[in-house]
């Protein structure tokens, strides 16, 4: 099989792919291979080869006015589908309630991992696309909390993230592996790109909410924290008045990053997790014979 999935550019929840598969499903994978194996990611929307055979394998779909992440696919002969993340993309693309699993990094359960350094801090991972808009890594040092980019590695982030007490997820993969790892992770959101519709698909795959806790929506400049310009100030105080009010901007964000890491964590029932975990493996393992 050939494996799909979304590369244009590092992004730790897609780079989990490549790292994953090939470990659970060895000599199984073929670069040339006509047969598409798609994995993690929201990415049944994507376009692939009308004649070929799609294998679906815990992908998921986003339902919104702008096809955001594609056009719904449609369902036809070539798509073999062994389950989807979570019952949204179920009920999206008209499968039935037992295609929807959960979302397939969860297998990282099965694969060995390295020692994991004593897990002490509080982590922060930003959405891919909040790493465009603001530097959050010295915030996050403001505020005592160790901030992992999801353009790293996957080895580096999953030693990051296997050293965490807590998980501050922007990027949803990282609620994900957290919740693998079997530490508590609180959602955050400070961007309107982080969709919620696909973290509500695989929440409700373990039976949770979504209830993101709020964080500003910073943007910079040349590396400087937008702030409005505001009208009525004297000229020689105007760059006086955007210095201090851009400090109360930042230091807004630091009092924010602190409130979430003591705000409610959240983490799968055991038996829950138990269940879809095993159950992945299952299916998975039926595709292998």
């Amino acid at each position: 099989m050939r494996l799909c999935y979304w590369d244009d550019q590092p992004n730790f929840g897609d780079a989990l792919n490549p790292w994953l598969f090939p470990r659970l499903l060895p000599g199984r994978f073929d670069k040339e291979s006509d047969t598409r194996f798609l994995g993690i990611g929201t990415i049944l929307g994507h376009c692939y080869p009308a004649a070929s055979r799609k294998v679906v394998f815990s992908s998921g779909y986003v339902v919104d006015e702008h096809d955001s992440y594609g056009p719904r696919p449609t369902l036809d002969e070539t798509w073999d589908v062994v389950c989807v993340r979570g019952p949204l993309t179920a009920e999206a693309l008209g499968l039935s309630a037992d295609a929807a699993v959960t979302d397939g990094a969860t297998l990282l359960r099965f694969v060995e991992l390295p020692e994991p350094a004593p897990a002490t801090r509080t982590v922060f991972m930003p959405h891919l696309t909040s790493t465009e808009h603001f530097d959050w890594a010295p915030l996050c040092e403001d505020a005592g909390i160790t901030y992992v980019d999801p353009r790293r590695s996957v080895d580096d982030v999953l030693a990051v993230l296997q050293s965490a007490a807590l998980v501050l997820a922007e990027a949803m993969h990282a609620a994900v592996v957290a919740d693998t790892l079997r530490i508590p992770w609180v959602p955050v959101r400070a961007y309107p790109t982080v969709h919620p519709f696909k973290w509500r698909d695989w929440t409700a795959s373990l039976e949770l909410a979504y209830e993101p806790v709020p964080l500003p929506e910073l943007r910079a400049h040349d590396g400087v924290v937008d702030v409005p310009k505001r009208r009525f100030v004297p000229r020689p105080l105007r760059r006086l008045d955007r210095a201090r009010r851009r400090r109360g901007v930042l230091q807004g964000a630091v009092r924010a990053l602190k409130r979430a890491a003591a705000s409610r964590a959240w983490l799968s029932d055991d038996a829950v997790y138990e269940a879809r975990s095993t159950e992945l493996r299952e299916r998975l393992e039926r595709l292998a014979q």
